[in-house]
């Protein structure tokens, strides 16, 4: 061992022993759900989310199932914005998201001329 090591051993030893964690911390959250219209699952929905944590809004498609997953979102608050060919859109409005925090929303969309209340998930109110 030559003397460089020797002076960087208790270094280390010392970072170890105090518990400091040389694993990356989390500091992102995630949002998952569905689109449906009817109780149907609507493919190629478009959400978007906007946010002041973001430079430009986050734009995520659902699949065929309907099914949409928003990963590495920064911590804050969002506004979605759900959108489809044929249907009406909707907006939630401060949708908070945490500190590695996996939230589920659900939107239900409507042809033109109805209007649907309440996305399950949150219990906000979209318009």
């Amino acid at each position: 061992m030559n003397t460089r090591q020797a002076l960087m051993l208790p270094a280390v030893a010392a970072m170890l022993a105090s518990g400091t964690s040389l694993v990356a911390q989390v500091t992102t959250g995630s949002l998952s759900g569905k689109v449906t219209q009817g109780g149907k699952p609507v493919a190629r929905a478009r959400l978007a989310f906007e946010s002041p944590a973001l430079f430009q809004p986050r734009i995520v498609q659902t699949d065929a199932k309907g099914e949409y997953r928003a990963m590495l979102l920064p911590v804050g608050n969002y506004t979605i914005k759900v959108s489809a060919e044929g249907m009406l859109g909707k907006t939630a409005s401060n949708v908070r998201v945490g500190l590695g925090s996996n939230l589920t929303m659900d939107f239900p969309l409507a042809p033109p001329g109805r209007s649907v209340g309440q996305h399950r998930g949150s219990g906000r109110q979209c318009q």
